[in-house]
């Protein structure tokens, strides 16, 4: 809902209490931004839950990563976010990020154990 005034002028006015309105826009289908939105929050959670679970167990260390679609011509400052969110998501769990390796059209992140 970040783009307020996609839909049309009216996504951002305020509530009338009382007035219906005279013109109800359709539903907007389900874009392929909303499912990847979706898809990538599925991705994170199991990425966090793997790596507790990794923590937990007493591993000493934990490999994360993802692919790069080269199609897409996926831009380098997306890439960097992807990685900062990853590091973000996962350090806080006691991991420590030692190294990122990009390879080809994908990319691996090593976590220690934090001592």
């Amino acid at each position: 809902m970040s783009n307020a005034h996609e839909g049309g002028a009216w996504w951002g006015s305020p509530a009338i209490v009382g007035v219906l309105p005279t013109f109800c826009p359709p539903e907007r289908p389900a874009t392929k931004r909303n499912d990847m939105g979706l898809l990538h929050a599925w991705r994170m959670q199991k990425l966090t839950s793997d790596a507790r679970t990794a923590y937990g167990r007493g591993d000493a260390m934990f490999v994360a990563g993802f692919d790069i679609d080269s199609r897409a011509r996926v831009p380098m400052k997306a890439v960097r976010k992807e990685i900062d969110k990853i590091i973000t998501a996962v350090e806080p769990i006691g991991w420590q990020c030692v190294s990122v390796q990009p390879f080809l059209a994908s990319v691996q992140i090593d976590f220690i154990r934090r001592a």
